[in-house]
């Protein structure tokens, strides 16, 4: 992330949340009169969480009308099932950026950082677990493995469910932290 240290974000007021998102989805949410309605109540379904605002402004950037009116309808409709800690706004938007993941390979590297991340994965981990577990189709090589991974990683990157992490020491590997950690 070219961060020196990194730190909490606490949630944002709803004038940060709207700049935010409206930024995020293309900045022309001012303008348009039909969807500013909608981005603003989807805006409010993310609660003020900098990385829920984001993941759905880039999944719902060039969207058509109606695709954003079902957003916020799946937003609204969804609701946790006893997950301790877990507000129904960070489980709302978890939910809708997961279903949105675009395969189910995606959809399991997901849950994977899920299970093994307090914070930082390496890659080598998400081999290692990902070839074990048989993740991926179609893998005859270890090189086509970790290809495979790569491009994972980097669908999950570019929809802001996994952040790079911060390098540290000498022995530096590449690792990944999972978004809402």
């Amino acid at each position: 992330m070219d961060v020196e240290k990194c730190f909490r974000i606490q949630q944002l007021t709803e004038e940060e949340a709207w700049s935010l998102f409206n930024k995020t989805a293309g900045g022309s949410l001012e303008k348009n009169l039909e969807l500013r309605p909608i981005a603003m109540k989807i805006v409010e379904e993310c609660g003020g969480l900098p990385i829920a605002i984001i993941t759905i402004a880039k999944a719902l950037k060039g969207g058509r009308l109606a695709v954003w009116k079902n957003a916020l309808e799946e937003l609204r409709a969804s609701s946790p099932t006893n997950i301790k800690g877990v507000s129904k706004n960070v489980y709302s938007c978890l939910e809708w950026s997961y279903k949105r993941l675009i395969s189910v390979e995606v959809k399991s590297l997901f849950l994977l950082c899920g299970l093994l991340g307090d914070g930082d994965i390496s890659l080598d981990d998400l081999l290692k677990y990902g070839m074990g577990l048989d993740l991926f189709d179609n893998i005859d090589s270890l090189e086509q493995a970790r290809d495979r991974v790569v491009a994972l990683v980097k669908i999950l990157k570019a929809s802001s469910q996994l952040l790079d992490a911060l390098a540290d020491g000498p022995y530096y590997k590449k690792k990944y932290c999972f978004s809402i950690c």
